[in-house]
């Protein structure tokens, strides 16, 4: 019935990629530009680990993308352009408190979002909140490797 009203399924589950995509890429854009002007950095980090920021249909959704990446074309092209955008606009935030130093912001940048996405992917699990605040923690000192940065832990 869905396929008759709305199209084959390749075409629904691109439209549904394309949402997502689409989505995410604006809730980043939405969280940057909420950054207080002082110590954009540390509160990046804070706000990307705050479980009050989560948004639980997006983990799960990105979660499911990303582990059917291999069985949809495109899709792994499409979720590696996704996290390389995420990672360049870390990179950012954190080469303009490192002094311009773009290889360690970038270093700094892809440990960031291993992490935070290590911690989306166990957030199921991390019934106590143990996974992210140590998560959290583990990011702040990474960050704090950078010569602009005061540790926030």
């Amino acid at each position: 019935m869905i396929r008759h009203n709305i199209g084959n399924r390749d075409a629904v589950i691109q439209a549904f990629i394309e949402d997502f995509l689409i989505r995410s890429k604006a809730q980043t854009e939405a969280m940057l530009a909420a950054l207080p002007v002082t110590d954009r950095a540390v509160h990046l980090i804070e706000w990307l680990f705050d479980p009050e920021y989560v948004d639980a249909d997006s983990v799960a959704i990105g979660g499911a993308l990303l582990a059917s990446a291999d069985k949809h074309p495109g899709l792994a092209d499409a979720l590696s352009a996704w996290d390389e955008d995420f990672i360049d606009a870390l990179t950012r935030e954190f080469q303009a408190v490192a002094d311009g130093d773009l290889a360690s912001a970038r270093t700094v940048a892809v440990g960031v979002a291993a992490i935070y996405a290590n911690l989306e992917a166990m957030s199921t699990i991390d019934q106590g909140g143990r996974i992210r605040r140590e998560s959290r923690r583990a990011a702040h000192r990474l960050a704090a490797t950078l010569p602009g940065i005061e540790s926030a832990v």
